[in-house]
């Protein structure tokens, strides 16, 4: 494999985009390992302009540069590459073969929203049960919804949702900054 000089250029600038953002970031109030940020935004960007690879390599940058200033011990980090991989890796195939910023979008939305399911439960929250009690972090789910009762609920209430509006949001402002782009380039 030949990547060019700008290619890894470019694959710097967006993950140091993509970092700033993530640290700017907020946890969600009461769970403190949830997080809001539009990180994935540079890595969907990257993905439309040089495919998959380009934006994993955002994805992972990203998180490896962060690592050291998590408080979920690594572990959040490796959803967020994940659930990132998740978004950007269906979304670049499909923009590939379709050359529709709509399909691959709705693909990578789908896909990361499955993908939130299955790793969370059977990867991520057995990993943070291993090093907190099951019942603390569903009493922490239970603030936001009194009604979960195990990590599939939690998952599928607080977790699925917070997915999905993230990985649509960057989507929405990749979209945007790249049919911006496209009105610059006619200049």
């Amino acid at each position: 494999m030949n990547i060019s000089l700008r290619k890894l250029t470019t694959i710097a600038m967006f993950s140091s985009v993509s970092v700033v953002l993530s640290l700017l970031g907020f946890n969600l109030p009461f769970i403190s390992f949830l997080k809001i940020d539009f990180s994935e935004t540079p890595a969907v960007l990257a993905t439309f302009w040089g495919g998959s690879l380009c934006g994993i390599l955002v994805v992972l940058i990203k998180n490896l540069v962060v690592l050291p200033f998590t408080r979920t011990v690594g572990i959040g980090e490796i959803s967020n590459f994940i659930l990132g991989c998740s978004l950007v890796l269906p979304a670049g195939i499909i923009f590939k073969k379709t050359q529709s910023i709509f399909l691959s979008s709705l693909g990578g939305i789908l896909s990361s929203a499955f993908s939130s399911i299955i790793f969370n439960y059977f990867i991520i929250f057995p990993m943070y049960f291993a090093i907190v009690e099951k019942e603390a972090i569903l009493s922490l789910y239970r603030v936001i919804c009194p009604y979960i009762q195990n990590s599939l609920e939690a998952i599928l209430v607080i977790n699925l949702p917070l997915t999905i509006f993230k990985s649509t949001l960057s989507i929405i402002f990749a979209t945007f900054i790249v049919k911006r782009i496209k009105i610059i380039r006619q200049y």
